[in-house]
């Protein structure tokens, strides 16, 4: 994840799939990076994230 928006230019915008136990502890990981959660859409499947570069 950091990897990820390490390389991508402020602004951007990407979306991600994970299970929701790992989507709990997605806040931290993503503000470390550098981004922020911008929503947060609970599935039957898992978890849809979108992470945005700050």
């Amino acid at each position: 994840m950091r990897a990820r928006l390490d390389s991508m230019a402020p602004g951007a915008e990407f979306h991600f799939l994970c299970v929701p136990k790992m989507a709990d502890d997605m806040d931290k990981v993503v503000a470390d990076g550098g981004g922020s959660i911008t929503c947060r859409d609970d599935r039957s499947y898992g978890v849809v994230l979108s992470v945005r570069k700050i």
